[in-house]
């Protein structure tokens, strides 16, 4: 019997469980950002105010400026690491749970009319370019616009999926090989 029970049970596809099964979606986080000068601010901050150095109007006035700039800094800094791309059959996925006023919202591909590859004066490298995608509502003209550290992987999902094409010839068809050059602006409409 244990001979029997071993035997290999091959299991059964459905056709019509793998047509309708969704992709798994991709995601994206937001790059890691530095928050030592924000920390440093709080703690120049807390430090005058612990060593009563605000005792003169101006000096107090200054360590609230730091202790705001700070906090900011470092909120700032937070939600750009929390930030979220993700991709899915009906739309890009944009999250972020640090931001309690709008925690998330769901660009359709039919709505993503640009999506653009900015390349800075002082970028040296092609993750220091910038991803900006472009979204309309429909039925508005007004763009909404989302800004993220380039990553070529999550460019490519959304030119695929949204459909968009070059609209100059140098666009680089391969973004995984960007070439850095200063103050270029890559276009796919």
């Amino acid at each position: 019997m244990a001979d029997s029970a071993e035997g290999v049970v091959a299991p059964v596809e459905s056709s019509y469980a793998s047509a309708q099964e969704p992709a798994p979606p991709d995601y994206f986080r937001g790059a890691a950002r530095n928050l030592v000068p924000g920390i440093a601010m709080l703690l120049a901050a807390a430090a005058a105010f612990g060593m009563n150095l605000t005792h003169v109007f101006f000096a107090e006035a200054i360590a609230w400026v730091f202790m705001i700039w700070g906090a900011l800094l470092v909120l700032v800094s937070l939600l750009d690491t929390y930030q979220v791309f993700e991709v899915t059959d009906d739309g890009l996925h944009l999250r972020n749970y640090l931001r309690f006023w709008n925690g998330g919202k769901v660009w359709g591909w039919a709505e993503i009319s640009r999506l653009e590859v900015v390349v800075g004066n002082k970028d040296r490298r092609p993750q220091d370019a910038t991803l900006r995608v472009f979204y309309t509502a429909p039925g508005e003209l007004a763009f909404q616009r989302e800004d993220r550290a380039f990553d070529a992987q999550l460019a490519q999902a959304i030119i695929e999926r949204a459909g968009l094409k070059p609209t100059a010839k140098d666009n680089p068809q391969d973004l995984a090989q960007l070439n850095v050059e200063r103050g270029a602006v890559y276009t796919w409409q």
